[in-house]
């Protein structure tokens, strides 16, 4: 997943995570014992004693509330994910060849929107290759 800067794509803005792995660290993250140091400076177990299922609620309502409904994850490793990749980068070239034919190529001197999506593209691309170069699997 990637986010478009005007001058590069950056597959830095998205993290993800299965489902069951994400939640499986944050149980272990939130989840007593915590060692620590008390204002007179004796190390102490906090949280021996809590209920931590209103933690685990709270993660879970939070993670919910954040997730993208409409993101689809494909992995490189997946056998399909190049060819799938391959055929998104071709669909839009399709587009950038069509606005280029009615004479939409640069709006000024901001990006246009052929430069935006030929980044895109290129993108799209570049992940394909990266999919070919790897070792495949059929998707878990």
């Amino acid at each position: 997943m990637f986010e478009m800067h005007a001058d590069k794509a950056d597959d830095q803005r998205y993290i993800v995570f299965k489902r069951g792995e994400f939640y499986e660290m944050m149980g272990k993250l939130a989840l007593p014992p915590h060692y620590g140091t008390t204002s007179s400076g004796k190390q102490e177990i906090a949280g021996k004693h809590w209920d931590c299922a209103p933690i685990a609620d709270e993660i879970k309502r939070c993670a919910e509330a954040a997730c993208l409904g409409d993101a689809v994850v494909i992995r490189r490793q997946d056998v399909f994910a190049a060819p799938a990749l391959e055929a998104y980068a071709n669909a839009i070239q399709c587009v950038i060849d069509a606005l280029q034919q009615v004479g939409i190529t640069h709006d000024g001197n901001a990006p246009s929107m052929v430069d935006h999506l030929r980044e895109t593209a290129d993108y799209f691309h570049e992940q394909a290759e990266k999919s070919y170069g790897e070792q495949r699997k059929v998707p878990d």
